[in-house]
């Protein structure tokens, strides 16, 4: 077993004993479930660091006098029958461009053949964009057993520009030589997906810009008045039919406060056309609506991400994808500006 994983047996009247080594220390979350009076023996090395540590934990461990690997905030879910949720912990409060710290907690409940399975915990909005996301894979599963419990700490990156806000977190598990996902089922038994939502998470605005900007498609650095610049823009792709859906990413830097409300607004312009066609895609706040200009603190950058879908009713041609910021009073007059 590696990494910062901890993992309690199936409850019992035999002991268990726990050797950490300097290549493979405890992690120093997960020590809190192994209490000082615990340790059984810490040895050192001739240069004085910790050469390595044992711990004993006691026999029927479930009803003895310590309560060990109960999540700070308990949960539920099934995958394939396999594995059980029991809930998690929030390390500490997450902030954009930081990591998410937190633990995991799940329960084998049959044993299984396949060696493989991993886990997989992404950071997502209501839109189903990724913010950040991990793998780990420190327990083989084929030497699981039934009754265990497994705790992983997993301390998931967060991407610069994420817009501060609250956030699900996806768990789930796979197995890469089957390229499949164990399912979450319901309390019936039935299909529910193959991922579980934890939280949601609550993770402020960045500290500071990032030093480095993250790559995009498109640089423009294009300035909209004193206070915002478009650093650029990502996009998905660049052949659409009508009822599909565009992802989009506008990457703002705000460089002085601003009151005024501004609307991003988002449209298609066909070229050549004997009169002007304009298709709105978006019209409202940055960030889906959900964080205003007006909210910002300088010199703050954010993604702003968006899933445009194509009106069913747009003619064929050739389009110029346009962005523009409006002042909010005139938002709904005719055509762009």
């Amino acid at each position: 077993i590696s990494g910062p994983t901890l993992v309690f047996p199936p409850p019992g009247p035999k002991p268990a004993l726990y050797f950490f080594d300097h290549t493979n220390p405890l992690d120093q979350v997960l020590a809190r479930h192994l209490t000082p009076e615990l340790s059984q023996h810490r040895a050192f090395g001739p240069d004085g660091e910790q050469g390595f540590e044992a711990y004993h934990l006691p026999g029927s461990w479930e009803g003895a006098e310590h309560t060990f690997a109960v999540p700070e905030q308990p949960a539920s879910g099934n995958l394939g029958g396999v594995l059980s949720l029991l809930g998690y912990d929030l390390n500490r409060n997450a902030r954009s461009g930081e990591a998410l710290d937190v633990t995991l907690y799940w329960r084998v409940e049959q044993p299984v053949a396949q060696d493989d399975w991993t886990f997989f915990a992404h950071l997502v909005d209501e839109r189903g964009f990724r913010w950040g996301g991990e793998t780990f894979f420190y327990y083989p599963s084929a030497q699981w057993m039934p009754g265990e419990v497994l705790l992983f700490r997993q301390q998931i990156q967060i991407d610069p520009g994420a817009p501060p806000g609250v956030y699900p977190l996806a768990v789930g598990a796979f197995s890469p030589s089957l390229d499949t996902r164990l399912p979450v089922l319901d309390d019936n038994g039935q299909l529910a997906g193959t991922r579980l939502h934890l939280g949601p998470f609550d993770v402020a605005r960045a500290a500071a810009p990032p030093e480095h900007l993250p790559a995009m498609q498109r640089s423009l650095d294009a300035p909209f008045g004193d206070a915002l610049t478009l650093l650029g823009s990502d996009r998905d792709r660049g052949d659409l039919r009508p009822g599909e859906t565009l992802a989009l990413t506008l990457h703002w830097q705000l460089h002085t406060p601003t009151k005024e409300r501004y609307d991003v607004r988002i449209w298609l312009e066909k070229l050549d056309a004997a009169e002007d066609r304009l298709t709105l895609l978006w019209q409202g706040d940055p960030v889906q609506g959900r964080y205003p200009f007006r909210l910002w603190h300088p010199p703050e950058y954010v993604r702003d991400r968006y899933a445009l879908r194509v009106p069913l009713e747009t003619p064929p041609g050739d389009y110029d994808l346009r962005v523009a910021l409006r002042p909010a009073k005139v938002a709904r007059t005719k055509g762009p500006v």
